[in-house]
């Protein structure tokens, strides 16, 4: 039997998780393939007139695409504490306690992409880590090894 490489093509790749660290925060995100980041750009695009150019143009709509993007491999996040965001992005922390300060934020839409909005490179740091497989390399070969059939007779 001769193998097809589309055959062995996984369908299912919103289901491979791995964690990401980025200055301490930690984030539980989902790969995203080539066609699905390609598909995702396209659905972003919006017409816009060009008064230099006096032309209507595709533009990719910045602001969808980070919320699409986010929503589609960002699921949750760990050491999301004020203190530790404060060292990503400008926050006032001086109502808070050292308490509060210390405390973990909710993971929530809303907070990830103020993150990503504000927090210079972190977009394309995450983008980069989530369209290469081999940041998924160990989360798939423990997933192999628990889906290999056990031997027979035992």
């Amino acid at each position: 039997m001769q193998l097809k490489l589309n055959a062995l093509l996984r369908k299912d790749t919103d289901s491979i998780n791995s964690e990401l660290e980025y200055k301490g925060l930690v984030l539980n995100v989902r790969y995203m393939s080539r066609s699905a980041l390609l598909a995702m750009s396209r659905n972003c695009m919006v017409m816009r007139y060009d008064d230099k150019k006096k032309v209507r143009e595709q533009q990719l709509d910045g602001d969808r695409f980070t919320k699409e993007f986010a929503k589609a491999t960002i699921s949750g996040w760990k050491n999301a504490t004020p203190l530790l965001l404060a060292d990503i992005i400008p926050l006032d922390l001086s109502a808070l306690t050292q308490e509060q300060k210390e405390a973990e934020l909710p993971f929530e839409l809303d907070s990830v992409l103020t993150l990503l909005k504000t927090a210079y490179d972190m977009d394309a740091f995450v983008q980069d880590f989530v369209t290469d497989i081999k940041n998924f390399k160990p989360h798939l070969e423990e997933e192999a090894k628990n889906s290999e059939p056990s031997p027979s007779g035992s």
